[in-house]
Parts: C-alpha cells; sequence; structure tokens
C-alpha cells in the first residue's frame, strides 16, 4: 500500500514539473515577443516565481538579474 502510495504522489509530481515546464516556455515566448520594458521585467518576475516553485537558486538568480 505504501509503495502504490509513493508512486501516485511521484507520478503527480512529475505531471506538475511538466505543466510547470510549459508555463515557463510560454512565458520565455512572451518575454521574446514583448515590445517594452515594462512588459519584460514583469514577464521575467512572472518566470521567476514560476521557478520558485521548483528551482529556488534559479528564482533567485533570475530576480538579482532583473534588478540590475
Amino acid at each position: 500500500m505504501r509503495k502504490l502510495a509513493a508512486a501516485l504522489l511521484l507520478s503527480a509530481l512529475c505531471i506538475s514539473a511538466g505543466e510547470q515546464q510549459k508555463a515557463i516556455d510560454s512565458v520565455n515566448r512572451l518575454i521574446s515577443k514583448s515590445k517594452s520594458d515594462t512588459q519584460k521585467i514583469n514577464l521575467g518576475l512572472l518566470k521567476a516565481r514560476l521557478l520558485a516553485n521548483g528551482n529556488l537558486d534559479s528564482a533567485i538568480a533570475l530576480r538579482k538579474t532583473l534588478l540590475s
């Protein structure tokens, strides 16, 4: 029973990680198409929030880059 519960939890995490990557890819496309700097900053902050769910180090590095 514990193995089944662990397998279900692991599969749920993998699915959500895949959806998170799709969201990050979508934000990257929007960043590349945005025309104003304000849009790019706001989308970069959104990307950092998405990254913080899975990779906190990358999110911190991105926010530092946005501040400079």
